[in-house]
């Protein structure tokens, strides 16, 4: 069932304001994901690298049904290289945060919004060991983000057909670090765009790990009188 610090959490909460956003890693069935959502937050985003875990959210997603929130079926936001703990913590030391707000679960999209086929590629891949090369930092007054590198060669097709499709195809791998108030984490897909400054020698070459995964989220909420 739903953790029971977030439940009372939640029962103290009143209900977000319009476009609030959560983010769930390790979300197992996925119950505190939907407990959010039906509290009013507008997107949820549940991680997990376990091939079994989301398999078992799958299935918990279907039964919800309608009940999450706004109706309609759950869809899968991206499907992607979640960092561990251990590297978030390496790049941070790394390359620190210039913006106020450090993205929660740090990431490398593999595919934004997968099309079927990306997603049949993604599914045996969950829960696989990625090792990523951070080559550049690119930076402005509105986002901080590193592009990266797979440096796990014999992953490199089986990644490919993921990356082929869905709504946003990763020209410009990177992860996103932080962006200044008011800017979305997407706006590092334009500033990537551009030439970002090689790490210095010193720091160079930083290796960072995660396992791919497959973030949803609820469908929009509705309005009720």
């Amino acid at each position: 069932g739903v953790a029971r610090p977030l439940a009372a959490e939640l029962s103290r909460r009143s209900k977000p304001g319009p476009g609030a956003r959560a983010l769930v890693p390790g979300c197992g069935r996925a119950y505190d994901a939907l407990a959010l959502a039906r509290h009013g937050y507008a997107s949820v985003v549940a991680v997990d690298l376990s091939p079994a875990a989301c398999e078992a959210a799958r299935e918990e997603l279907q039964a919800s049904g309608g009940s999450a929130g706004g109706g309609g079926a759950w869809r899968v936001r991206y499907v992607g290289v979640m960092l561990d703990p251990t590297s978030v913590d390496a790049l941070a030391a790394a390359v620190p945060p210039r913006h106020p707000n450090v993205t929660g679960q740090q990431h490398l999209t593999l595919c934004f919004e997968p099309a079927a086929a990306e997603l049949a590629a993604a599914l045996p891949l969950l829960g696989t060991l990625c090792t990523l090369r951070v080559e550049a930092e690119a930076s402005d007054s509105r986002g901080q983000a590193v592009t990266v590198a797979l440096a796990t060669p014999e992953l490199a097709d089986s990644l490919g057909a993921i990356t082929a499709g869905g709504s946003g195809r990763r020209d410009s791998p990177h992860i996103t670090l932080s962006t200044a108030d008011g800017v979305e984490a997407c706006y590092s897909n334009e500033l990537v765009r551009r030439e970002g400054v090689p790490l210095p020698r010193a720091t160079a070459p930083l290796l960072v790990t995660g396992k791919v995964a497959v973030a949803v989220e609820p469908p929009p909420a509705t309005a009720t009188a």
